[in-house]
């Protein structure tokens, strides 16, 4: 009845478009906003016919309206506002930022705009910035929701996680105050990342199941909650929930990957195969996905299809240790000695790590060649003291390097070098009989007998059952009776 009264008066029309909007009906209401505008190029009306664009998800015509706007009235702030969340969605961060900040000079007070301006930064990867913003947006409204999660997440991807979790907690404090759609499945699924890190997948289990609840369509959670079970060492349930997870995204290669190693624990190696091929369809670039699959051909004794994988694992990466140490390793069971030895090395070359050169050792001591195994088993030795690297085996790989050296001695009679190199391998490992038998063996042929008595002694102590050993000691008691 207005508009037939007063049709050339822009705020009836103005007035009549925002009645159509809220019915939803928006080409109406676009029709009557354009008719305000040319009664008169009101900022608030291009506003309203902005806002209508953006509903209808016209985005270039939305942005072009709001700029409009802010063009006839600077300070016009929900109007910088939606330009910002305009060129936010279009990944142009430093004009999103720009109208953040130009919203907030014009109107400090408004949280929402702090908390937009946070989301800027975090996308630029400003992260002092971000957590000001967040924090200034808190300071407005204590209980905002979304910002706390992303204030969690923010401290979660910088791995303080402690802070991360007080914020999520903070979130769920704050969403029972006003329950609703406020992504509260994030902050659930975050607080499981912080446990599972932590190794608590009991804890974890929970918050990822609760995050399902609150949105049962986002794969991710699923993904993680099979992950929890899987390190629970519950391989069976993992796999069921991995097969929720791929129901909802089957071009997951994470997911498809993972359930392979859960296959791989329970031993069906076939289907832990048909898993790790999958993810290699899916997504092709990744070294880790051929490692599996070499491994799971290992362990079916399908030595040929595992090489393949494991040089492809190569190629993928070529900069992967990993890669290098599994095709090394295979190398050296078929017998390929000198390949093994330069992938060893290649891997040492790639992350120093001091394992490498004690496999090179360790295949010179299968060879025959106990001074390189020495020398090389030695070097690791050096450098995992320097890096403090705790690595059982390589204390190991030397002493079996000597140990070796002395039975080689031995042989050739050399009775005295032979016990030099079993005194020495037991400096690195104490705790092995057959060394401190062949020591005592040594001890017999030079006719000590007070030390071969000591070093029987000790080999009994360790295998206290060994009737080689038990006949020996009663013998060499008879001996030292006669004497």
């Amino acid at each position: 009845r207005a508009v037939e009264l007063h049709p050339q008066d822009d705020w009836v029309q103005n007035s009549l478009g925002i009645a159509y909007s809220m019915v939803k009906q928006y080409e109406k209401a676009k029709t009557h906003f354009l008719k305000a505008l040319l009664l008169s190029p009101e900022a608030v009306y291009y506003v309203n016919l902005a806002d209508t664009h953006k509903v209808l998800e016209n985005w270039d015509d939305a942005l072009d309206y709001y700029l409009e706007a802010v063009s006839i009235d600077p300070n016009y702030h929900s109007a910088h506002n939606s330009i910002g969340i305009e060129y936010y969605y279009r990944k142009n961060y430093e004009k999103a930022i720009e109208h953040y900040q130009k919203a907030i000079a014009i109107a400090p007070e408004n949280f929402v705009y702090h908390a937009n301006l946070g989301d800027a930064y975090k996308k630029t990867k400003r992260i002092e910035e971000a957590v000001e913003a967040y924090q200034k947006a808190l300071s407005l409204n204590s209980d905002d929701v979304l910002t706390l999660i992303n204030l969690g997440e923010v401290f979660r991807g910088q791995q303080q996680f402690d802070e991360a979790e007080q914020y999520y907690l903070r979130a769920l404090e704050a969403h029972k105050k006003q329950p609703g759609n406020q992504s509260i499945d994030i902050a659930l699924n975050g607080l499981g990342i912080i446990y599972s890190i932590r190794r608590d997948y009991r804890a974890a289990e929970k918050y990822f199941q609760s995050a399902i609840e609150g949105n049962p369509q986002y794969s991710i959670y699923y993904s993680n909650l099979g992950d929890a079970y899987r390190n629970l060492q519950q391989y069976e349930k993992a796999i069921e929930i991995y097969e929720k997870a791929i129901a909802l995204d089957e071009n997951d290669d994470i997911v498809h990957n993972a359930m392979g190693v859960s296959y791989s624990y329970l031993k069906e190696f076939d289907s832990a195969i048909e898993c790790y091929q999958k993810a290699i369809n899916i997504n092709n670039s990744k070294a880790v996905y051929f490692l599996n699959l070499g491994d799971a051909f290992v362990d079916k004794g399908d030595l040929e299809s595992a090489e393949i994988a494991y040089r492809t694992a190569v190629e993928k990466e070529p900069k992967n240790a990993s890669a290098y140490e599994s095709l090394a390793s295979l190398l050296g069971s078929l017998g390929k000695y000198f390949q093994a030895m330069v992938n060893y090395q290649t891997a040492f070359e790639l992350d120093k790590n001091p394992i490498h050169l004690s496999h090179i050792g360790h295949i010179y001591r299968r060879l025959g060649d106990y001074e390189q195994s020495i020398a090389f088993c030695q070097k690791a030795f050096d450098i995992a003291r320097e890096q403090k690297d705790t690595n059982p085996r390589i204390p190991r790989y030397l002493g079996l390097a000597y140990n070796d050296r002395g039975t080689e001695f031995d042989s050739q009679q050399k009775y005295q070098l032979a016990i030099k190199d079993y005194q020495t391998a037991l400096k690195y490992i104490d705790d092995d009989p057959v060394i401190f038998h062949n020591l005592y063996l040594s001890y017999i042929s030079i006719e000590d007998w007070m030390n071969a008595m000591e070093s029987l002694k000790r080999a009994l102590e360790l295998n206290p059952d060994n009737p080689v050993y038990l006949n020996e000691m009663e013998v060499l008691k008879n001996k030292l009776a006669d004497a």
